[in-house]
């Protein structure tokens, strides 16, 4: 119940074309007694953005504008204190226009330094035996610091859609994933490979990619979160070199914030 409420506050947060909106939610009083809450989304006719990209043979520079799209709507999430948590193609779906729009924010969690008001964070935990069972989300597309239950420790959690979106342009790009998972892995063997296993290079599978390309997704999906790109938007201006120039951009030029305090700081 409380998992459901909190996706409801999350979603009110947010008005963005690429992520899903929330217009209602109210308390449904059923016959039998038992009470349901619900509440009613944009209904998103699209298609995982892995299967648009094939279904309409696109490009390299193609498939990185959709990237691009899809940072701009996360990092809008994570300006508003939204932490999704779940990035996958699924979660990307692209419709018919080509618009990406993000959904399924169930696992999304309020940044722990955000405004006082209601805050949402993801459990603690503390016996590492228990964190495969309190960790959620899913396991080819989880960060290393996921694995360690530690999501609220580092960057307010930024650092983990920072991660998995670089795992989907990775996938993307190759039609791989970045480690060599087997089909439909379980959390421990997802967790002993992100962990302990190198990561493939865009270059093991692709011969002829831009070296420059190469180092910007090896940086997204490094594995100390430390190492990989701050934010969302850093990861977004890489890629934006890669396409061409007379690619527009669907947001506006940014402003600096006002009366804010960079995660972790006291700046």
């Amino acid at each position: 119940l409380e998992r459901f409420l909190d996706e409801i506050r999350l979603l009110g947060r947010l008005d963005h074309h690429g992520l899903v909106a929330i217009h209602d939610a109210d308390l449904h009083h059923c016959t039998d007694g038992d009470d349901a809450l619900f509440f009613t989304m944009d209904l998103i006719d699209g298609v995982p953005i892995t299967t648009w990209a094939e279904h309409h043979s696109l490009d390299r520079a193609g498939r990185l504008a959709l990237m691009v799209r899809v940072c701009e709507a996360m990092q809008y999430a994570h300006d508003h204190n939204v932490i999704h948590c779940d990035l996958k193609p699924g979660n990307i779906l692209v419709r018919p226009n080509g618009d990406p729009v993000i959904i399924d924010f169930g696992l999304a969690y309020l940044r722990r330094d955000a405004a006082r008001s209601h805050l949402i964070e993801p459990p603690a935990v503390d016996d590492p035996d228990s964190i495969g069972r309190e960790c959620a989300g899913t396991p080819p597309y989880m960060s290393p610091e996921q694995f360690h239950g530690g999501v609220h420790e580092v960057r307010a959690g930024q650092s983990v859609d920072v991660y998995a979106i670089g795992v989907v342009t990775f996938q993307l790009l190759t039609g791989r994933l970045p480690y060599p998972l087997p089909p439909s892995p379980t959390w421990a063997e997802a967790r002993r490979v992100v962990l302990f296993t190198p990561a493939h290079r865009l270059r093991d599978f692709l011969p002829d990619v831009d070296p420059e390309l190469d180092r910007v997704v090896a940086k997204a999906l490094r594995k100390d979160p430390a190492d990989r790109y701050f934010s969302v938007t850093q990861f977004l201006r890489a890629l934006t070199r890669f396409l061409p120039a007379a690619t527009p951009s669907r947001e506006p030029a940014w402003q600096p914030a006002t009366g804010l305090v960079i995660p972790s700081t006291n700046w």
